[in-house]
């Protein structure tokens, strides 16, 4: 990861906490399996995104190469998406039951980012207790949004509900736009 991405060299010591974490979490005590490091830049136009496994292919972590996120916002990513693979049974149980017809987009959008809120809540938890180092600038939005108080679940819905978002930057959109790209097809198809 750090010869794909050599800007986010340097920010954690190599002996930190922190670091051991991610370490023990890519060779699978986080998550319950290894995760490995995919440097695709991420399909879905974040700056961050996990794969969960699928058949012969396993859990992986994808972040952005670009200039767009700082560093620290780079480890950030990559603490959210651990902990966010911790749900891979939840949404593979979500996307089986949208898949077989029993929740609409809306509600599967809603449960998919529930999950997520739950990694952003334990990300926000363990940024409390091993903070990252900030940038000379502290312009590091994504560490910010992520250790921030997120409030409810409620009240984050309703804080993306009274934005105008699209899928690139709305994750009820984001899985909304999946239903109808994926799931929709499939439920049509076999009827």
């Amino acid at each position: 990861m750090l010869t794909d991405r050599p800007d986010m060299r340097g920010v954690l010591a190599e002996d930190s906490p922190v670091m051991d974490w991610i370490i023990a979490a890519f060779n699978g005590e986080q998550a319950g399996e290894r995760i490995y490091w995919n440097a695709d830049t991420p399909s879905s136009g974040r700056p961050a995104e996990h794969l969960m496994a699928w058949h012969e292919y396993p859990a992986a972590i994808r972040i952005t190469g670009g200039s767009e996120i700082t560093p620290t916002d780079k480890w950030a990513g990559v603490i959210f998406e651990i902990f966010n693979l911790e749900n891979s049974s939840d949404f593979q149980a979500l996307t089986t039951r949208a898949m077989a017809g029993e929740l609409d987009g809306p509600t599967f959008a809603s449960r998919c980012v529930e999950l997520e809120f739950k990694a952003l809540q334990k990300a926000s938890g363990f940024f409390a207790e091993h903070p990252l180092p900030t940038s000379k600038h502290k312009n590091d939005i994504y560490y910010r949004w992520i250790s921030a108080d997120l409030g409810s679940f409620e009240e984050y819905q309703q804080a993306f509900l009274d934005a105008e978002t699209d899928a690139a930057t709305s994750n009820f959109a984001y899985f909304e736009a999946y239903y109808e790209q994926t799931i929709r097809p499939y439920i049509e198809a076999r009827q």
